[in-house]
């Protein structure tokens, strides 16, 4: 009776983490939000210099950051502030984990972001 209790907690967990569409491991909306950061650049007036992109291979576990992201862009202050915003703003669970803000030429910034999911296994 209790194997039967916990098989259905089991299954039950199992569902409800299938229903959270935005933590399993889709490339299609990864892609998305990759472009959506071009769009929200070329949005808030922000040039990217360099924009990379890798897969976080965690064997380990099913859950963490999947997707690695770092950019290094310029734009003034108000602009970068809100480009910064909305790379927040996303249905993905995104964690803006590391930036620098520095003042030379102009505003230079490098933002490192990690998309985090469960590689469904």
């Amino acid at each position: 009776a209790e194997f039967i209790v916990q098989k259905n907690k089991n299954s039950y967990i199992k569902n409800k983490i299938e229903t959270i569409s935005s933590l399993i491991y889709d490339e299609k909306a990864w892609g998305a939000y990759l472009n959506s950061i071009s769009i929200n650049a070329k949005k808030h007036n922000i040039q990217i210099l360099n924009f990379v992109n890798s897969y976080s291979d965690n064997n380990h576990s099913s859950f963490g950051h999947v997707l690695d992201i770092a950019l290094e862009v310029k734009g003034n202050y108000l602009n970068t502030i809100q480009f910064i915003n909305s790379l927040e703003q996303s249905e993905l669970v995104v964690d803006i984990h590391d930036f620098s803000i520095k003042a030379s030429d102009g505003l230079n910034s490098d933002i490192n972001i990690s998309v985090w999911g469960i590689v469904y296994q």
